[in-house]
């Protein structure tokens, strides 16, 4: 059975954040599971960046959601997303965000991503992403696209052993 370790914890106090980054992420383990229960001031997409490697030729994803009854699926390719999707960020609504960064710490290939957004009974997302970097991840940066973080939203950092 695999151990979770809390890496880092971080609950905004104040509402004017738009952004966060995790660094000095040890490579000690094996996955990485981020988790973020939010609310902000805009409904909006979280955007994340590793390493600060905001290329566009980085970043693809393929992904499913609902929005209240209304299914979508889509997918991008090279040169489109400067950052991989995060979850996201509603006004009024709590959402609960989770991404999880398989092999994160590897040096000899490309990093695979899953993420799973819910949003009460209004929206659910799932989305496979890769980060087209064989560095190890060192740093984690999220970020909303309009708006601010509420205060009380939350940010954890889990390590996976193998």
């Amino acid at each position: 059975m695999a151990n979770y370790d809390l890496l880092h914890s971080t609950t905004l106090t104040v509402g004017s954040t738009t952004s966060l980054t995790i660094g000095s992420i040890a490579g000690t383990y094996r996955d990485l599971i981020l988790v973020m229960y939010l609310q902000g001031t805009n409904s909006n997409r979280i955007n994340g960046i590793v390493n600060g490697d905001s290329a566009s030729d980085k970043y693809r994803m393929v992904s499913v959601q609902n929005d209240g009854g209304t299914g979508l699926s889509d997918s991008t390719g090279a040169g489109t997303n400067a950052y991989f999707h995060a979850g996201v960020c509603t006004n009024n609504t709590w959402s609960v965000n989770t991404v999880n960064f398989m092999d994160y710490s590897s040096t000899v290939r490309q990093k695979t991503f899953l993420s799973h957004e819910g949003v009460g009974t209004s929206r659910t997302g799932l989305r496979a992403m890769t980060w087209r970097d064989d560095d190890a991840i060192t740093s984690i940066t999220v970020s909303t696209s309009t708006g601010n973080f509420d205060a009380g939203c939350t940010f954890k950092l889990f390590g996976i052993e193998a």
